[in-house]
Formats: structure tokens, sequence, C-alpha cells
């Protein structure tokens, strides 16, 4: 049914061979980078990491992979999205709107064009999961009455108690919020469990017992949920094939959607779902709702909403939060990126490798719902959600090995 993927230990780039250590390094730079802007390291200093990594990297793309292919349709929908973006800046400049446009032209467009054309996804993904199993292990010395403070880092355990078992904090490594390290470990857990279908070795499963535990131990119930589903549509993958995954990725978002709107009256369905409070997002949605109904076409930019009262400015939702900004077309035209590249992916699986892409786009779509990290950015989700697009629309996660 499905044909292994290519395993050999060297990658092709305009006729010359790249070592896997080469690439693994160039993977392991760029995590590191991303991961201390989570540190007690100056933001500034930080952020020039950051940009040094990133100029890096687009040299190497030029000497050992001149061409970038991509999906014409995601590249004007993006190319549009982007032009969007800046015609709202010349109607109404700010300081913040133009830095988010600056990351938008350079760290986004990276994330989605060049590195995926320059590092394999087998890469990427067996290099993530290596570097989330060791931090969530050092997560765990608070737990052993390790020490916590090691210069600019802190392991302290957060002030809550994990719903399934009160007695224990959750970890944070050395994140500031549990939940970006559970972003890490989701991550890198579906990495690992990629490597167990594709390769079923002993440190596949260590690395995939040791993310998982790792995610369960963080509280984040929005990682969870999308880990849980995540390991199901592996298993309609592995048992009924491409068109099966395609069927449950496509009936997996259109249930979540409807009972979303179920919950908020837009549909009929169960009493029970008006009760819900999505973890006290209900009010900032609605707000948010609101905001865009008093501007649809035209929206409030990146920062225009940020001083409304309700939670408008901070919604917890990726898509509220651009329809928001950048109005219906705006909207339409990240939703078209997002859930079109998630569904696109599975419609083309004929690998491990491709499934793969296609659940990690698919669980990116699913936790927008909860955050209101987009694509856009340099926190590490969003250059996740960004880089993983960039597959599809590169053709790198199916052919580029």
């Amino acid at each position: 049914m499905n044909h292994p993927d290519n395993d050999s230990s060297q990658f092709e780039f305009a006729g010359e061979s790249v070592s896997d250590t080469v690439l693994s390094g160039v993977v392991l730079v760029l995590l590191v980078a991303i991961i201390l802007q989570y540190t007690l390291l100056p933001t500034s200093v930080v952020y020039a990491l950051i940009t040094l990594v990133y100029l890096l990297i687009v040299p190497l793309l030029v000497l050992y992979n001149d061409t970038i292919e991509v999906n014409s349709t995601y590249t004007k929908l993006y190319l549009v999205f982007a032009a969007l973006v800046y015609l709202r800046l010349l109607f109404e400049p700010s300081l913040g709107n133009l830095a988010r446009l600056g990351v938008l032209f350079t760290f986004t467009t990276a994330n989605i064009f060049v590195i995926p054309s320059l590092l394999p996804l087998r890469q990427f993904l067996s290099v993530t999961a290596r570097v989330s199993a060791p931090l969530v292990v050092v997560g765990l010395f608070p737990y052993l009455g390790l020490p916590v403070q090691f210069g600019f880092v802190d392991l302290s355990l957060w002030g809550a108690r994990i719903y399934w078992y009160e007695s224990l904090n959750p970890i944070t490594s050395v994140f500031s919020n549990p939940n970006q390290l559970g972003g890490l470990a989701l991550v890198g857990g579906l990495a690992a469990l990629h490597e167990c279908f594709e390769n079923r070795t002993r440190t596949a499963g260590a690395l995939l017992l040791v993310n998982s535990a790792g995610l369960l131990l963080t509280n984040w119930r929005t990682g969870w949920i999308i880990y849980t589903l995540s390991v199901g549509l592996y298993l309609v993958y592995f048992l009924k094939g491409r068109q099966y995954l395609t069927v449950a990725i496509g009936g997996s978002l259109i249930c979540i959607t409807a009972a979303i709107l179920m919950a908020f009256d837009v549909l009929p369905g169960p009493s029970v779902l008006s009760d819900l409070s999505f973890g006290n997002r209900r009010p900032r949605w609605v707000a948010n709702v609101r905001a865009f109904l008093d501007q649809p076409l035209w929206g409030y930019g990146f920062t225009g909403i940020t001083d409304f009262e309700g939670g408008a400015g901070n919604p917890h939702n990726s898509y509220l939060r651009i329809f928001t900004g950048f109005g219906i077309i705006g909207g339409i035209l990240y939703l078209l990126i997002v859930v079109g590249t998630a569904i696109g992916s599975a419609r083309r699986a004929v690998s491990y490798r491709d499934a793969t892409l296609a659940i990690l786009l698919t669980g990116f779509c699913i936790l927008q719902i909860f955050n209101q990290l987009s694509f856009i950015g340099i926190s590490m989700r969003s250059t996740f959600i960004a880089i993983m697009i960039g597959y599809y629309i590169t053709g790198a996660g199916q052919y580029k090995e």
C-alpha cells in the first residue's frame, strides 16, 4: 500500500552531496535560536541571533540549491495576502504594523520558501524530536530536587496543578510557559511517531515515549486534543491509506468547525455545547466578531484593535485575528492557505513522510482555533506552522530527498 521512503545518508542539491550531519546542524542551530527567545536572554540579543541564523541559511540555499520549485496556486495566494497586508499598512501606517510587515516579508517568507527547499522534511523532523526530548528531561529537574537556575535558563515549575495528577505542577523546562514546551513536545512527539512508523527503531520508540510524557506534563489541553487526533489519523493512514486519510482529515476539520458553530448557536446542536467556555475564550471570540462586523471590509491591521475592550485585541484565535485585522478578503486568503495546504497534502500522501506533513498541518489548523499565533512571526509555533506550509507549497515534503 505504502512505499518506504528513501533513507539514504546523503541528499543531492544542484548535483552536490550534503551529508546528514551538515543538514542536521543547520536544523539544530535554527531550533536553538528560536527556542532561546523564551529564556532569560535579552530580547535584542536573541533577535539578533535569529536574524544572523537566517542570514546564513539563505546563502546555503543559493550554494546548494539555486532554484525553488513552488505550487503556483498557493504562492499566488501568499503573495496576494502579503500585498493586502502591505496596502493596509500604507493607508494606516504605524510602527507595530511596520514591524510585523517586515517579519512577513523576511522571516515568514524564508520559512515558507527557503528553509523547506534547503532542509529535507525527514531531517527537520528527526532533529526536532531529538531537541524536544532532552528539553523534556531537563524540565523534570524540579521534580527531582535538582537546581532550576542555570545562567539565563529557568526550569521552575508552573504555578498550577496538572489536571490528571493534582499533586504535580506542570513543567516548563527552559521556556517561560508550559504551553511553549507543549508546542515543541507536540511536534517532537509526532516527529518521533513518524520515525516509529517509518524505521521502527528503539531510538524512535524512546523519543516517542519521552515527548509524549512531556506533553502530558505541560497541562496543555489543546496539545492533548491535537496529539490524540493525530495518532488516530496515523492509524487511519496505516490501515486504510491516502484516500481514507483525506476523508478523515476533512471530516475532522468539518466536525470541529460545526461543533464551535453549534456552541455559539450559529447551527442547531446539543445544548451542552452552549455551556462551553473554551478555556474562557468565549467572551474574547464574541468581542472579536463584533469588532470585525464593525469594519468587515478593511479590518484594523495587526495592531488596530489592541486597545479594544472585552478581549477583542487578544482573541486566542488566529482566524478571528486575521479576519479582524485584514477584513473578509484577508481572512479568506488566510483560510485558503492554512486549510487548503492541510487538505492538499493529505490528497497527495504516498508515504509516511507525506502523511506526517498532512497530519502536522491539520494539527496546526486546529491549534489556531485556540491560539492567535498565525504563520506570521518568529515565535516557535509560528515558525513551525510556516515551515510546514512551506513543505507543501515547495513540494519539498514529497520530492526533495
